[in-house]
């Protein structure tokens, strides 16, 4: 095939389709320089990658359907398996193997992916796969990160290589399924976190000072230990910025009851609060004029909840706020 110089090679490329193409690159040097040269665009939409023990999957999502193509050891090389084929190369390794489609494809794709999720489990050899992250001069355009590991020294690894003009909202969870502490003190210092929009964990308690979450639009996480100057704090950014969603804060601890009443006054109890398990606080915002922030305390759940809220929703005995000087002058020291 590395013969066919008068056929129109680019045709061929586009009438064999994405998983052939990954394919034709294993076939020869010649064919592999071609279509790096070539450099297509997948159009793709999301890309999801997963590590096992001895083990890559990549799910290519397209528009015209999902390829998955999965690498693993093979005897003196690696083998490679796409819908339901397989193919062996000798004297190479699955994870360069891999490295390889995944640097041709992405580095080539016009348009941003609407998701990139990434999943490292207890891969045996995670350290050597990360170290492709480490090495790439290029960043990976996506609007959603969705990153699940067990260790968040890996996180130093992959963020910093994702556009952060592009990247929009970042999501983090935990393989062994099992709450722990994470620590983004080294994470928050990045451009692409900060950069960011939403932010969201799940079986993960952040230990990281909560000055560092008010900038998103949205947080839905849960934290170690929390204090009514942080709620304090995330009240005056839900009221000031115009872009504000909602904040779902979930913590393990939290003994400031009477400073939380000092800093935000004394809170509405719902008629049907049993035991006043439930309180309100209500605040105007300074960007819209038929909005209330709605502050929420769940006791029994160990939540807070802020919200907006139209303005004649709010129920009668409730009393509406509105940001103080004070309040300005102390969140601004």
């Amino acid at each position: 095939m590395d013969q066919l110089h008068t056929v129109p090679m680019n045709e061929i490329l586009d009438l064999v389709g994405f998983p052939a193409i990954l394919t034709l690159r294993k076939v020869s040097s010649n064919l592999r320089d071609f279509i790096d040269d070539t450099c297509p665009d997948f159009n793709l939409k999301s890309v999801d990658v997963t590590l096992e023990s001895k083990k890559i999957s990549v799910n290519w999502i397209l528009a015209s359907g999902n390829f998955l193509v999965c690498y693993s050891p093979h005897e003196n090389g690696f083998m490679v398996s796409c819908e339901n084929k397989e193919k062996i190369v000798e004297n190479s390794h699955y994870i360069d193997a891999f490295y390889n489609d995944f640097s041709i494809v992405l580095k080539n794709q016009k348009t941003p992916l609407e998701r990139f999720h990434l999943c490292l489990s207890r891969f045996t050899e995670q350290l050597n796969f990360l170290e492709f992250f480490k090495k790439k001069s290029w960043k990976i355009k996506t609007k959603y990160f969705d990153m699940g590991f067990h260790n968040s020294e890996a996180i130093n690894h992959v963020l910093p290589c994702l556009d952060s003009e592009v990247l929009k909202e970042i999501r983090f969870f935990n393989t062994t399924y099992k709450n722990q502490e994470l620590n983004l003190d080294q994470v928050v210092n990045l451009e692409q976190f900060n950069d960011a929009k939403r932010f969201s964990v799940r079986n993960f308690s952040i230990s990281t000072a909560m000055l560092h979450f008010c900038h998103f639009t949205t947080v839905n996480a849960m934290f170690s230990e929390i204090t009514a100057e942080d709620m304090d704090l995330l009240k005056f950014s839900a009221i000031t910025s115009p872009k504000f969603e909602k904040f779902n804060i979930e913590y393990e601890m939290f003994k400031e009851d009477d400073k939380l009443v000092e800093l935000l006054g004394s809170p509405y109890y719902p008629p049907n609060s049993t035991g006043r398990n439930k309180k309100q606080w209500f605040f105007k915002t300074t960007h819209q004029t038929d909005k209330v922030l709605q502050i929420v305390h769940h006791i029994c759940f160990n939540r807070f909840d802020f919200l907006l809220m139209d303005k004649s929703s709010v129920p009668s005995r409730a009393s509406v706020r509105k940001l103080s000087r004070y309040d300005v002058i102390c969140t601004l020291l």
